[in-house]
């Protein structure tokens, strides 16, 4: 459930590429240096944007840096307009309930007159630029915000922003109208990847809907075993803090195997083989879940041939575990069924005996 919505403004709800890559251009002409075409900024650019001028431009300063940019730049602000779709997500976000918040690099002074300009007041709770790292910013802006990172979606159009919603702990949405390549966001590892901002408009109702129908919702989660036999097991806040196994819900037109391998890579970074269905369970109404729901868990095991784990946002943390160890752990009761009807007696007796 999405309930703090933040966003970046260049690239992500304002078309400024042509208009920063022009400025940007000056920066370089004023250094002697060629310009760059649309596909080598792409390439080339990053934040925070020092180090982008840094690499092109060694010694260079950045009051010269800012003085030739903003020359560049203001004459063309004016008519900068913002991208597809942007009033229909903020007014999704609005029904729904979320505070939305600006997050931006962009001079305080400056967003805030974009934000007059294009009249968005009214569907924001708050702007925030000037923002030098947004890897270092993002974690005190939540808490100040008292916005639970696990509850909150992060949209932004680079690299940077993808990383700085990893380090606060929140879900991010690259969308592939800005600065950044396609390619470069998808290697970064976001947790949703947008061609457009309507593709984060469809994200956002389909949780809404998940959250608000009365219905059994289909569910993928299972065991992650190692080469050695161990299991992957996860500590998340949504089953009251208690150890479970990843996975998630099944999207639209996937199969349960594909459900399975998208959602542990999601959460987990790893990339499982062999997939079977060992095990169908129901979670009705189960106190141990954060909210009620009705849920049909379809598990699965996978082969995992790497221990190297990257956790998400959705869990705080991972550990490897053999079976009867994981049975004398704090576990949410359908994993500790699961882990039971797979491995038996032994797994049982086991943990039995490290308790005797």
């Amino acid at each position: 459930m999405i309930e703090t919505l933040l966003l970046d403004w260049s690239g992500t709800l304002a078309d400024d590429l042509a208009a920063t890559l022009a400025a940007t251009n000056e920066v370089l002409a004023a250094h002697g240096r060629p310009p760059l075409d649309r596909e080598a900024f792409q390439r080339e650019f990053e934040l925070p944007f020092m180090r982008f001028y840094e690499r092109l431009l060694p010694g260079c300063s950045r009051e010269a840096v800012d003085r030739a940019f903003f020359a560049a730049y203001e004459p063309l602000r004016g008519s900068i307009p913002l991208l597809p779709g942007v009033r229909c997500l903020l007014a999704l976000a609005r029904d729904a309930g979320m505070q939305v918040h600006l997050f931006s690099t962009m001079r305080q002074d400056l967003l805030e007159g974009e934000v007059a300009r294009h009249d968005l007041s009214p569907w924001l709770h708050g702007v925030h630029g000037g923002v030098e790292d947004k890897r270092q910013a993002l974690p005190g802006l939540l808490a100040r915000l008292g916005a639970a990172p696990d509850t909150t979606l992060f949209v932004g159009d680079t690299v940077h922003d993808v990383e700085a919603a990893r380090a606060a702990g929140c879900r991010s949405a690259a969308v592939a109208t800005g600065y950044a390549h396609r390619e470069r966001l998808a290697a970064a590892g976001p947790d949703h990847l947008c061609d457009h901002l309507p593709c984060v408009a469809a994200l956002l109702a389909r949780e809404r809907a998940v959250e608000e129908l009365a219905m059994p919702i289909a569910t993928v989660g299972g065991l992650v075993v190692a080469d050695d036999g161990e299991i992957l097991l996860v500590r998340t806040r949504k089953w009251s803090n208690r150890w479970g196994m990843p996975g998630g819900k099944i999207e639209y037109g996937e199969t349960m195997e594909a459900a399975f391998l998208r959602e542990v890579e999601e959460e987990t970074g790893l990339v499982l083989t062999d997939p079977e269905v060992v095990l169908v369970q129901e979670a009705v109404l189960s106190p141990e879940f954060h909210r009620p729901r009705h849920f049909l868990l379809i598990n699965l095991r996978g082969r995992a041939h790497s221990k190297a784990v990257r956790l998400n946002y959705e869990a705080q943390a991972y550990r490897w575990v053999r079976p009867e160890e994981a049975l004398a752990m704090e576990l949410n009761e359908p994993t500790r069924h699961l882990i039971e009807r797979v491995y038996g007696d032994g797994a049982r007796t086991a943990a039995g005996a490290d308790h005797g």
